[in-house]
């Protein structure tokens, strides 16, 4: 047999019954269980069997055994293995601990609950070709061995990730020393619990000598950075180091600067740590980080200082592409040294966001800047119009800054902002409307986005220019939100030039009719909350593919249009708060039309006024593909969710606790409760036409199912336990009626027919809802003269009655069973039982009784 014919493909395990019983772990589901044989880059040498961690066989009979108990068996290759899928918590610890067998495994990848990382592990021979652990997302918690930093501990190991686990303790210092994780490249434990200072010996000549990721993060890591990194040889490899949402005080090293440190280090990123101080102007030496291509400093809470001039020299970063400063105190001006032609020769992305700069903003930038955003800071004064000069800019974010005066018309100049395909300008005061320069044919020709939200002094209308021909050619997404721009809007921006996919106009001053689209991309339209008035008809002419449409808000008038085909692909339409009139036309509910394709309509009191009209409702209701369908804004009495409140009662019961007195009180209590929030109906907004349609009957049926399914299991009782009673004794021993009342088990059937009939209500109401509605399309259920007091009770006068009646009786019955109780008390615990007994209450046959009416 060859080789590549012992290779197994994927496969998903699925564990039998026997199988699950008899094995140390098992898997709770195998959708998205993956066992991968793979044949490794590297096949690792053959290695003499050893003992087990574990257990103690050779350890190629450990191997096989752990994947038979495991089920990972049709994984298992002598080339080399991968297993990715889930283990459960339940898996015993002889077998977690006997993982380390598995000689040829190449690749460890579980996720779901795991027990602590073994000791064993670190032995001779556990896992000796494993090269990669990848436990991130996993429910692990427990500490990290400091075996595995042992001479030949994991000997093939390269990727270690843990980060996203419940791992606590401290980092071992063991696994730092010579000798320790030879082969490990990767060390990934960012959002971990672990507590403590980074080991010295993490940072030792010979420590971690292949390494070249490292991050590490979370709220108990403390102490300073350490400042022997990178030098004299060590973490020599280390190209990636992240530290994020830590508790690292002190300041960041000089010595990170200095000529033979980090030669090789690509991305430095500390994020949301206590680092205070300045920005050290050894960072900028000549030969300091010569390969640093990102640079991330954000989140750090310095109290002072500015941006160094030094880090701008010619020979500073001379392949620095990323350069994330989000700094909260600088609070200067941007350094001339920055704006000077040689700064940052490679720098494509600058981020100086959330830095409180402050002065004018700078024209000049790095001739390579492909991503300026300079948001959140204090810049005064004008917008350069030299900004358009940066040919390769693509993405320009200028928002919340103190910029005033106008919007510069030089940026729609020819040749002007090139390759440029975001642009956003909001929360700034600048005045004077939109630039109709901007709308030339050669302006903006790449643009995608503009963002224009809150800018509250704008002003202005909309300019004509920016639909003609060739304007905006390329822009998919124009957000003009809450700013002021008035008068109305030109027909000629619904015309199918651009390639606009979504327009968002809304909180503005624009008045006037609403005009049709032709837009051909044209998807999502937002108009709320403007001036606009008139009525909908020439809009519902519109052929753009408009999907969402939203025109709440505004003084729209008329009816809805009644257009067989109109807006084909509409999903969502928001009309609410205007000034329409009439019904909804019967048409939109026949297939094929504006019902059949909209998941979610709002049309305010206009879908009130049709569902009120018991023609209408009736052809609502005949249509079953609508049910699901969400109608917000219409209000109707519902049986309100309670299930959160009867949990709480029910978790403060005091059954069962021996006090015979307060017992029987909740019992009578929780009866009344139950009771009670079966037929209080409150105001609740409509989520669907299913609601519409059973109205508030549910509630109603609800009620009469449980009291007649309540009185029927006290019946049934009384008969069950009152024959038991008769042949026991003989018809010579006192009447039948007389021994019911001496029936201790007949109080506790009372009780937990009241505790399980308020839990049962709850899992009945999509049921009866749905007999309701299926009554009313096939008009087998009694219509009520008043729509909207429902279709069975005229109204709830009739329901408050009879549960007054039901509960006195209850009442009633249970006082005469208690005195029976007190007088003689012979309990028939088995005969309740068998009637009642804890079917209806209880915590192991309540998930029991979740699992069958879901199931159902």
């Amino acid at each position: 047999m060859t080789a590549s014919s012992r290779r197994l493909p994927a496969a998903h395990i699925l564990l039998s019954d026997s199988l699950y019983s008899i094995a140390c772990c098992a898997f709770p589901s195998t959708r998205n269980s993956t066992l991968k044989a793979t044949a490794p880059s590297t096949v690792a040498p053959a290695l003499t069997p050893a003992l087990s961690p574990a257990s103690g066989p050779l350890a190629a009979d450990c191997e096989h055994n752990t994947l038979r108990l495991l089920g990972w068996q049709q994984a298992y290759s002598p080339r080399g293995y991968t297993i990715n899928t889930q283990l459960c918590s339940s898996c015993s610890t002889a077998t977690w601990q006997a993982l380390g067998c598995l000689k040829t495994l190449t690749n460890l990848t579980l996720t779901g609950s795991l027990p602590d990382l073994p000791d064993a592990w670190g032995a001779n021979d556990s896992f000796p070709a494993l090269q990669a652990m990848h436990f991130s997302f996993a429910s692990l918690a427990g500490t990290l061995p400091s075996s595995w930093g042992l001479d030949m501990a994991l000997p093939q190991l390269q990727t270690m990730d843990f980060s996203m686990t419940q791992l606590s303790g401290q980092l071992p210092s063991t696994w730092g020393q010579r000798g320790a994780l030879q082969q490990l490249k990767a060390l990934h434990l960012s959002q971990v619990n672990i507590a403590g200072t980074i080991p010295f010996a993490w940072g030792e000549v010979d420590s971690f000598p292949a390494l070249s990721s490292l991050q590490l993060g979370g709220p108990l890591l403390n102490g300073t950075l350490p400042a022997h990194w990178g030098s004299n040889g060590t973490l020599s490899g280390l190209v990636d180091l992240e530290i994020a949402n830590s508790n690292f005080l002190g300041t960041l090293p000089q010595e990170w600067g200095a000529p033979d440190a980090f030669k090789n280090l690509s991305t430095l990123s500390l994020t949301n740590c206590n680092i205070s101080g300045t920005l050290p102007d050894s960072w900028a030496g000549a030969a300091a980080f010569p390969l640093l291509t990102a640079l991330t400093l954000a989140d750090l809470p310095f109290q002072a200082g500015t941006l160094p001039a030094a880090w701008a020299n010619n020979a500073s970063f001379p392949q620095l592409s990323s350069l994330q400063l989000g700094l909260d105190e600088l609070d200067r001006p941007v350094p001339y040294s920055w704006q000077q032609p040689g700064a940052f020769p490679a720098l494509t992305s600058l981020d100086l966001s959330i830095c409180q700069l402050t002065g004018t903003l700078p024209s000049s930038w790095p001739p390579m800047l492909q991503t300026l955003d300079v948001s959140d800071n204090n810049f005064t004064g004008t917008l350069p119009a030299g900004l358009a000069s940066l040919d390769q800019l693509q993405q320009l974010t200028l928002s919340a800054n103190l910029f005033s005066g106008e919007l510069p018309a030089a940026w729609g100049a020819p040749g002007a902002f090139q390759q440029l395909t975001y642009l956003e300008f909001s929360s700034i005061d600048v005045t004077g409307g939109l630039p109709a320069a901007w709308g030339s044919p050669h302006s903006f020709q790449q643009i995608q986005v503009l963002y224009c939200q809150d800018s509250v002094s704008l002003g202005g209308t909309l300019p004509e220019s920016w639909a003609s021909p060739g304007a905006f050619s390329n822009v998919q997404e124009m957000i003009l939100y809450n700013s002021p721009i008035g008068g109305t809007i030109p027909a000629s921006w619904g015309f199918p030039d651009a390639k606009l996919q979504r327009l968002n106009l809304g909180s503005s001053s624009l008045q006037g009719n609403i005009s049709a689209y032709y837009n051909a991309t044209l998807a999502g339209l937002d108009l709320d909350d403007c001036k606009l008035d008139g009525s909908l008809g020439m809009f519902w002419s519109s052929s753009a593919p408009l999907q969402a449409v939203s025109l709440s808000g505004n003084h729209i008038s008329g009816s809805l249009p009644d257009v067989p085909g109109a807006l084909s692909e509409l999903t969502l339409l928001d009309l609410r708060d205007n000034q329409l009139t009439g019904t909804l036309p019967l048409s939109w509910l026949q297939e094929g039309h504006l019902l059949s394709h909209v998941s979610v309509l709002d049309v305010g009191d206009v879908w009130q006024r049709s569902v009120d009209l018991t023609n209408w409702r009736q052809q609502l209701c005949l249509q079953m593909n609508l049910y699901d369908l969400d109608v917000t804004g219409q209000q109707a009495r519902l049986l309100p969710d309670k299930r959160q409140s009867w949990e709480i009662y029910e978790n403060n019961s005091n059954a069962g606790n021996g006090n015979i007195s307060d017992w029987l009180q909740e019992g009578m209590a929780l009866s009344q409760y139950t009771l009670e929030y079966l037929v209080q109906t409150t105001n609740n907004q409509l989520t669907s036409v299913k609601d519409i349609c059973a109205n508030d009957d549910s509630s109603h049926i609800l009620l009469i199912v449980c009291l007649v399914f309540g009185g029927s299991c006290l019946f049934v009782l009384a008969v069950y336990v009152g024959l038991q009673r008769y042949k026991l004794h003989g018809s010579g021993h006192p009447v039948l009626w007389r021994h019911l009342l001496h029936v201790c088990e007949a109080i506790e059937a009372l009780y937990e027919v009241c505790y399980g009939l308020g839990g049962l209500a709850f899992y009945y109401y999509a049921l009866i809802t749905s007999i309701i509605v299926l009554a009313q399309v096939w008009g087998k259920w009694p219509a009520s003269n008043n729509p909207s007091h429902g279709i069975f009770l005229s109204s709830n006068l009739s329901v408050a009655a009879i549960v007054a009646s039901f509960l006195a009786m209850l009442k009633t019955l249970m006082e005469l069973l208690w005195q029976a109780f007190r007088r003689n008390m012979h309990p028939m615990r088995h005969a309740a039982s068998l009637v009642v007994g804890k079917t209806l209450a209880g915590d192991a046959t309540q998930s029991k009784l979740d699992a069958g009416v879901l199931s159902c």
